[in-house]
C-alpha cells in the first residue's frame, strides 16, 4: 500500500505531512520539527507532537507515567508500529544518552565487575561508583597526605636549624641602654665627674 496511513481516522493536514520511507517503512513527519527533531502538529489551536498525535489516534490514550519511545529510533517517525508506550527511565535507558550507556555497563573502567557487593550508590547524584575503585583512591590519597607531611616536617627541622640561637645585636644594645639609663637617674656618673675633677 502507498500511502499506509490514509483512513486510519487522521485529519487532512496531518496525512498531507507524512511521507513513507520505503526502505525503513517509517512515516516521516514533513511538517515542522521542534527541539530534538521530533515533528509537531498543530490541531484545534493546539501544539502537540506528531508522533503522540498520530499515536492516540490509532491506538488509543497513552497511560499516565508512560512515554512514548521510538522503536525504529528515528525521531520523525510517526508510524504507530514504530511506537510503543514505556516508561521515561526505560526510554531513558534504552537511548545512547551519557547516563544511558553508564547504566548499562557491567564493569567499572578498570574491569571491577558491578555486583551488589562492590557497589556504592552516591547520594548526591543518581549514580554508581565501584567500592574497589574508590577504596584504592582513598588510600593513594591517604598515602600521598602522609608524604607531603613528612616533606613538611622535614622543611620545619631544616629551617630551625638554619636559625642562630643568640639575641640579635638590638636585643644587647636595649639591654645596656636600660642599664645606663639607670646608672644616670641614680646618679653614677655625677659622682664620676666629681671624682675626675679632684
Amino acid at each position: 500500500m502507498r500511502y499506509p496511513w490514509i483512513g486510519i481516522g487522521l485529519p487532512l493536514n496531518v496525512e498531507s505531512k507524512i511521507k513513507l520511507d520505503e526502505t525503513s517503512d517509517c512515516w516521516i513527519w514533513g511538517g515542522a520539527r521542534g527541539g530534538g527533531g521530533y515533528g509537531h502538529v498543530r490541531v484545534d489551536r493546539r501544539l502537540q507532537k506528531a508522533h503522540r498525535f498520530v499515536y492516540e489516534r490509532v491506538r488509543g490514550p497513552i497511560p499516565t507515567g508512560l512515554t512514548i519511545d521510538h522503536l525504529c529510533r528515528n525521531r520523525a517517525c510517526v508510524n504507530p508500529q514504530h511506537l510503543e508506550t514505556i516508561t521515561q527511565r526505560e526510554n531513558t535507558l534504552r537511548g545512547n544518552a551519557p547516563s544511558a550507556i553508564a547504566a548499562r555497563k557491567t564493569h567499572c573502567h578498570n574491569g571491577h565487575e558491578f555486583t551488589e557487593q562492590n557497589t556504592y550508590r552516591r547520594k548526591d547524584y543518581n549514580g554508581r561508583q565501584c567500592r574497589t575503585c574508590h577504596r584504592i583512591t582513598q588510600r593513594g590519597l591517604a598515602r600521598k597526605k602522609r608524604q607531603l607531611k613528612l616533606v613538611r616536617d622535614q622543611q620545619l627541622r631544616a629551617a630551625e636549624a638554619l636559625q642562630q640561637p643568640e639575641p640579635p645585636d638590638w636585643a644587647r644594645l636595649a639591654l645596656f641602654d636600660a642599664f645606663t639609663e639607670e646608672l644616670f637617674l641614680v646618679g653614677a656618673f655625677d659622682r664620676v665627674e666629681v671624682d675626675d675633677a679632684r
